[in-house]
């Protein structure tokens, strides 16, 4: 799994100094994800978890940026590759933020070059969810191919 709730404040300035200065790196949709969340999350009585989300969303955009490129260089011209995500939600300034996980992955997968060629609902089995109080109700699968 990519992400890491627990990080120390030097780590999530470190984080934060990263996305600022290569923050076009990423698509619009997600720059607007982060810093919205950043800016709500701004007031002096936000905990340092709710503090640390901004950086944390940042750095596994980067990660899945960094996994999809090189996946898109493994592969040959015609390949293809399929990603199971689900969306998932957070708390910021008292508001729930919808992260759009599959939409996101797929800007990026189209990014590094990636044909977008299916994104399928698949319905979660909640008996096998250990944390289904927190599920969301489906997962994605994404299916993609090398131009």
């Amino acid at each position: 799994m990519i992400g890491n709730r627990e990080i120390t404040e030097k780590t999530r300035r470190g984080m934060w100094e990263h996305y600022k200065g290569n923050k076009s790196f990423l698509p619009a949709s997600i720059q607007d994800l982060i810093d919205r969340v950043s800016r709500l999350n701004d007031g002096p009585d936000t905990g340092f978890r709710r503090r640390n989300t901004a950086a944390l969303l940042a750095n596994y955009f980067f990660d899945m940026r960094e996994a999809i490129t090189q996946n898109y260089g493994l592969l040959r011209s015609g390949g293809q590759m399929f990603m199971i995500v689900g969306n998932n939600r957070t708390v910021a300034g008292g508001q729930e933020v919808l992260i759009e996980t599959a939409k996101h992955l797929a800007e990026l997968a189209m990014g590094a070059g990636f044909s977008l060629t299916e994104m399928l609902s698949m319905e979660m089995l909640s008996s096998r969810d250990i944390f289904r109080a927190n599920a969301t109700p489906s997962e994605f699968v994404i299916s993609l191919r090398k131009s």
